[in-house]
């Protein structure tokens, strides 16, 4: 029985006094009458009290034995310094934590020890309590609040600390290779630039007959460019220069000019051919006109030709 001791049993005992009586304990504790008798029927049968009953009277509310070592122990117990399961408590209520149902699931331990814990708090003026509806609710005072600042200081430190640990260096960034690089190295001209290939010299040929210059006057006898066709004049006195000379180079009389320098022959245009496009062309944009056209005066022909005969 002694393990299911609450705070809320220590509150009350707290509050009785010689003149405590069921019917007005009620507002004492700000509870209802059936809440309060409810809950010191509770109290009786842990036996830390006991009622008296009357008919049409009052019925008085004493302490027994039991409850007075339990308030003592209490007293007792406040005395001592504040622990870690006190700073626990205290950091519990800090995150918000204020019923004491709530209070009882997030720090797990016997009601009984979590009570004289409690009441040492309230001695130490660190907490503050409020019983409304046989239910006792906590919060801080500014003691208790400046008290858990070194806590939570300590705490965050110790949850940041396996934190910087685990962090590392982010790897470098890779170069993204994207489509855009592919074209840029695609058609990138210096990656397909070669250099040029030297030719060899030939033996027996000097620079000068290397450039494709053609044939001087003076050293062939004719003015004769490589690649372009003599004149008739200049093939005539070309030939008259060889034969003066006893030889020389063959000019062609008759040689055709490359296709590069042939002028071009101009089309005859077909009229016949021009006016079947022009008439494919109309027929096409503004067939369905004439079709309508011709189907309006077809009516009209017809309407005339029968009001004549009706005539």
């Amino acid at each position: 029985m002694g393990n299911e001791i609450t705070y809320l049993d220590l509150a009350v005992l707290k509050k009785i006094d010689s003149e405590s009586t069921v019917e007005k304990f009620g507002m004492t504790i700000n509870t209802s009458f059936f809440d309060a008798a409810n809950m010191l029927g509770s109290m009786k049968i842990k036996g830390l009290i006991d009622m008296q009953s009357s008919i049409g009277g009052q019925s008085p509310i004493s302490i027994t034995a039991e409850g007075k070592e339990l308030l003592s122990t209490a007293i007792q117990r406040a005395a001592e310094p504040i622990n870690s399961l006190d700073q626990a408590i205290l950091g519990t209520l800090v995150t918000g934590v204020r019923e004491l149902a709530q209070l009882q699931n997030s720090i797990n331990i016997r009601s009984k020890d979590l009570a004289f814990h409690l009441y040492k708090l309230k001695a130490y003026d660190y907490v503050d309590d409020s019983i409304q509806s046989a239910k006792v609710n906590f919060s801080l005072t500014e003691k208790g609040f400046l008290l858990t600042r070194s806590y939570r200081s300590a705490t965050s430190a110790a949850e940041m600390a396996p934190k910087k640990e685990e962090q590392k260096p982010p790897p470098p960034e890779e170069k993204k290779h994207g489509i855009e690089d592919e074209i840029k190295d695609l058609f990138n001209l210096s990656s397909f630039r070669r250099p040029p290939a030297k030719k060899a010299p030939v033996a027996g040929i000097s620079e000068v007959e290397k450039k494709p210059s053609g044939f001087s006057a003076s050293a062939r006898g004719a003015p004769f460019v490589q690649g372009i066709p003599p004149s008739p004049e200049e093939a005539k006195a070309a030939q008259a220069s060889a034969s003066a000379s006893g030889g020389g180079v063959k000019v062609p009389q008759t040689a055709e000019p490359p296709p590069w320098m042939r002028k071009p022959v101009p089309k005859k245009l077909d009229k016949n051919k021009m006016l079947a496009s022009k008439t494919e062309f109309y027929l096409q944009r503004y067939g369905v006109f004439l079709l309508l056209l011709a189907i309006f005066f077809l009516i009209v022909v017809v309407a005339i030709i029968f009001a004549l005969a009706l005539s």
